[in-house]
Order: C-alpha cells, then sequence, then structure tokens
C-alpha cells in the first residue's frame, strides 16, 4: 500500500489513478509512475529568450504564456541573449532602439505565433 505522502504528491501531480488504484499501489510503483511522468530538467540547458513591448496586460500574459510553454525564458528588457523583441501595437521606443543596436530580430505576436508551428 502506497504511504499517504505520496498518494498526495500523485494527486497533486494529476496522476490519471483513482484513490483506490492509488491505495492498491506500492510506493515503488507510484515513485516509477512520478518519474516516468515528470518534466524534463532543464539543467545545463540555456533556453532562448524573448521580450513583449507594446502589449495589454492581459494579452502580454497570454504571449508570455504560450512563449513559456514553448521552452522560451520571457525576459522583461532587451538583453545581450535576446533571440526576439515581439512587438504589440504600442512598442516601447527604448526597447526597440536597444534591440536594432544589438541586432535582435523585431516581430510582430502573428510572426511569433506563426514561428512556433
Amino acid at each position: 500500500m502506497a504511504s499517504d505522502k505520496i498518494i498526495g504528491m500523485m494527486v497533486d501531480k494529476g496522476s490519471p489513478f483513482t484513490m483506490e488504484q492509488l491505495k492498491d499501489m506500492t510506493d515503488g510503483e507510484c515513485w516509477q509512475w512520478v518519474y516516468a511522468n515528470r518534466p524534463p530538467k532543464k539543467v545545463g540547458k540555456i533556453l532562448p529568450e524573448v521580450c513583449f513591448t507594446g502589449f495589454s496586460p492581459d494579452e502580454k500574459k497570454r504571449m508570455e504564456s504560450i512563449a513559456k510553454d514553448n521552452g522560451y525564458n520571457v525576459v522583461k528588457s532587451v538583453t545581450v541573449k535576446l533571440k526576439f523583441l515581439v512587438t504589440g501595437e504600442a512598442p516601447g521606443p527604448s526597447k526597440l532602439t536597444k534591440a536594432k543596436e544589438q541586432g535582435v530580430q523585431i516581430i510582430t505576436a502573428n510572426d511569433f505565433v506563426a514561428s512556433l508551428k
């Protein structure tokens, strides 16, 4: 029988098992599922950076979520490692200037989303 601690973790991780199934499993079986279904580690992996400017707060939050879901590190300013500056309807002039000076690719939200497909 699995311990209450591992059962709680399995429920938190969104396991597909019912409580009855979890109680019939051993801790080892539960850990096996956890390790098989954990997200990949990002140790040593450098994520490409993306910055968003000129968006409404809700739209910016949506775009940041899309970027994170697709393996991008979302940053708040133009950095040396920035891959894309994604512009909305009212992009910040200082971010645009700095991105141009650094040779950062400046694209629209539609172009960014299209690049993910």
